[in-house]
């Protein structure tokens, strides 16, 4: 049967749950499991009916019409067992049942806007997703069709905009995704503390002895509008533990999938430069962090370095900070372009790489996708 449905809210006990179904069958399938459904619904109108499974009453339910995908929702009660069993007895009268990922692909600016602003953690994300309709991404490609149309632009500018706005894929991918930041560190030098200071509360055990995190724990955490997931990895240190030295091997293989690298170390270690030499060797993105300087202030002298006391909570700030510079968010501006979907990205290559007579279409096309390209 031409039908598909799909559930488009978590699927986890809410509220409200709603199930889209689409396709030329999908009208005869609810005239089959509800009552008093009207032979046309309008599309501003929405519904209020009973679904039943032969006569068993399932739940009750509002119905509202989706003509641009030929269709229906169905909202209803947002309980898994309910959710579930609407989704058999659509499947039932012949439906497939579809992956909401499926069932949904934004087809304009717009809709992308729509579809990702829920998948951002912070309110910087919510801020820069949401302007790239009426700023950002919306307004420079509205901007670049009227320049191209009264042959304002050269080629190497146009490429030169659309590469710098190709580069902002980064930023969207972390502000959609988290970046992924790891503390490592010798043992006993307070790593633990630092991530439950990050963190706002105690995510690890800390002690004064070696060994005390013997397994990686992580946390999403908001750091000045950037969603981390702030990993606190295992000590180095020697030990014949077969559980510790599996826990030690489990963190370099995070640390090499890590964004960001904090390599920490006491103040009080003997021999400093020669242990942060040897743990930032084989990484990419680090920043030395120097914990305990409140225990001898007189030897915070490399501007590299930053200087913390987690115990005490002391600069902080200025670590997170450092944190947002490492990322690439050091002159972040929500309401610049970015580009947060493979289709944006698509488009844009496109328009460096063909005809000048296409590419007010291909970027009238990243605006809405109905748009046809010769």
């Amino acid at each position: 049967m031409d039908c598909q449905a799909s559930l488009l809210t978590p699927t986890k006990p809410g509220g409200i749950g709603t199930i889209q179904i689409t396709g030329p069958q999908s009208k005869n399938i609810l005239n089959e499991i509800c009552q008093d459904i009207p032979k046309n619904l309008p599309p501003e109108k929405i519904f209020y009916t009973s679904i039943y499974d032969d006569k068993d009453l399932i739940d009750q339910v509002v119905i509202s019409s989706t003509p641009e995908l030929n269709g229906y929702k169905i909202h209803c009660h947002g309980g898994p067992r309910i959710l579930q069993r609407l989704l058999m007895i659509i499947q039932s009268k012949g439906c497939d049942i579809l992956r909401w990922q499926d069932h949904c692909i934004p087809n304009s600016l717009e809709e992308e806007i729509l579809y990702y602003i829920p998948k951002t953690s912070t309110t910087l994300g919510v801020k820069a997703i949401s302007s790239q309709l009426t700023d950002g991404l919306g307004y420079w490609s509205r901007h670049a069709i009227q320049a191209i149309r009264s042959n304002q632009y050269s080629e190497s500018k146009l490429s030169d905009e659309i590469n710098t706005i190709l580069a902002s894929q980064h930023q969207a991918r972390i502000l959609l995704s988290s970046a992924k930041v790891a503390i490592a560190g010798p043992a006993n030098v307070g790593k633990s503390t630092l991530a439950n200071q990050l963190c706002g509360h105690t995510q690890s055990i800390i002690a004064d002895m070696e060994g005390t995190t013997r397994d990686w724990t992580h946390r999403l955490i908001d750091v000045n509008g950037i969603p981390v997931n702030l990993i606190d990895t295992a000590g180095r240190r020697s030990s014949d533990d077969e559980l510790e030295q599996a826990s030690i091997r489990l963190s370099e293989d995070i640390l090499h999938q890590s964004d960001l690298i904090l390599c920490m170390m006491s103040i009080t270690e003997e021999n400093p430069m020669e242990k942060i030499k040897a743990m930032i060797g084989n990484y990419q993105n680090t920043q030395i962090v120097i914990n305990k300087c409140d225990l001898d202030e007189s030897l915070l002298s490399n501007p590299d370095f930053v200087y913390i006391s987690a115990l005490k909570d002391q600069n902080l700030d200025q670590l997170r900070h450092i944190i947002n510079d490492k990322l690439g968010f050091d002159e972040f501006n929500y309401k610049n372009p970015l580009v947060f979907t493979d289709r944006q990205r698509q488009i844009l290559e496109s328009v460096i790489s063909d005809s000048s007579k296409n590419r007010v279409k291909l970027l009238e096309k990243l605006l809405d996708n109905n748009t046809e390209i010769q």
